[in-house]
């Protein structure tokens, strides 16, 4: 409906990301595809989440991924879980500005003042 491009980290929708093992391949395969969106986990003390399923359940084996610059932060949404889902979207997708303000408006539950985590070159 939204047209967004949708990946599934652990790989139930793609079977490259449900077979490779190598990290560092799969974080290339997933920029690649250019998702709209992510919805990244991060520790309550904002640490990276290193326990997730399949390869890149590692947060912190691809948080330095250059891709990660291509998105910038949104908002984020509180989980009762030991970790909230950070949400990123991708500058250059031509609903950036529509979607950005939607989930800020209708979905996240704060925007921080800029993202805690450290991801991408920057």
């Amino acid at each position: 409906m939204t047209e967004a491009i949708n990946i599934d980290t652990v790989g139930l929708n793609d079977a490259t990301i449900a077979r490779e093992r190598d990290v560092h391949a799969l974080a290339d395969y997933v920029f690649s595809r250019k998702p709209t969106l992510f919805f990244y986990p991060a520790k309550r003390n904002f640490s990276y989440v290193r326990y997730g399923h399949g390869p890149l359940g590692d947060f912190s084996a691809w948080a330095q991924h250059p891709g990660f610059d291509d998105y910038e932060y949104v908002g984020t949404v509180f989980r009762a879980a030991e970790y909230d889902l950070h949400f990123l979207v991708r500058r250059d997708d031509p609903r950036f500005e529509e979607l950005s303000r939607f989930l800020r408006s209708s979905v996240v539950d704060t925007v921080l003042r800029r993202f805690p985590v450290v991801l991408g070159s920057r």
